[in-house]
C-alpha cells in the first residue's frame, strides 16, 4: 500500500432519526383574560408568540412558556391554563422628583427586562414618568401595565393574587 490515509464511512447502519431523547414539560399557570385558550384545556405550545396569543401578553402562562422556549427550543411543551386568582394584582411604583439638572437616563429593570428612557436637562418629574410610563406600554410582553400621575409611575401587575409581589422592579438614573 501506499502511505497516507485511508478513511471509510458505513452509513448503513446509522442513525436516520431525529435524536430520541425527547423532553416534555408541561406548565400549569395563570392566563389573562385575553387569552384565547379556556382554562383547564391542555394545549401544545410550538413557539412564545402562540402562548402570547393562547393566554395573554404578558400572563404568568406566557412568561413561563417563553422561559422554558428559550432554554430548550426542541421542547415538547404543553400548558395548562388556570384564570386568574381571586384578590387583587399587586402594585409598585417609581417617584421622580425634582426637575433633571443633567442629560442622562432613566433605567428601569422589570423581572429581566431593561427599559431604558432618555432624559433632558430640565424635564420635569411629570415628563420623565409620562417617558417611562409610555415605553413600558410598548412592551405588551411585560407582566405588568403602568399608569402615570404627577410624577409617580404605578405598576400594576396584569395576573392577580400574591405571584405578582414576586415580580422585581429596580430603578437607575445614568448621567451623560
Amino acid at each position: 500500500k501506499k502511505p497516507g490515509k485511508y478513511i471509510e464511512f458505513n452509513t448503513k447502519l446509522a442513525v436516520r432519526t431525529l435524536p430520541g431523547n425527547l423532553q416534555k414539560l408541561i406548565l400549569i399557570g395563570q392566563r389573562l383574560a385575553a387569552g384565547s385558550v379556556l382554562a383547564g384545556v391542555p394545549t401544545d405550545i410550538f413557539n412564545d408568540a402562540d402562548a402570547g396569543t393562547f393566554f395573554g401578553r404578558g400572563s404568568h402562562l406566557h412568561g413561563m412558556a417563553a422561559a422554558a422556549l428559550q432554554a430548550n427550543p426542541y421542547l415538547q411543551l404543553s400548558c395548562v391554563a388556570l384564570d386568574d386568582a381571586a384578590g387583587t394584582a399587586a402594585t409598585g411604583t417609581v417617584t421622580f422628583t425634582g426637575n433633571a439638572t443633567a442629560a442622562g437616563a432613566v433605567t428601569v429593570w422589570i423581572g429581566d427586562v431593561r427599559v431604558d428612557v432618555p432624559v433632558s436637562v430640565g424635564d420635569t418629574p411629570t415628563i420623565t414618568a409620562l417617558a417611562l410610563s409610555q415605553a413600558i406600554t410598548a412592551l405588551p410582553d411585560l407582566p405588568v401595565i403602568a399608569g402615570v400621575a404627577v410624577g409617580v409611575v404605578t405598576f400594576t401587575a396584569k395576573n392577580k393574587g400574591t405571584l405578582g409581589n414576586q415580580i422585581k422592579i429596580s430603578a437607575a438614573m445614568t448621567l451623560v
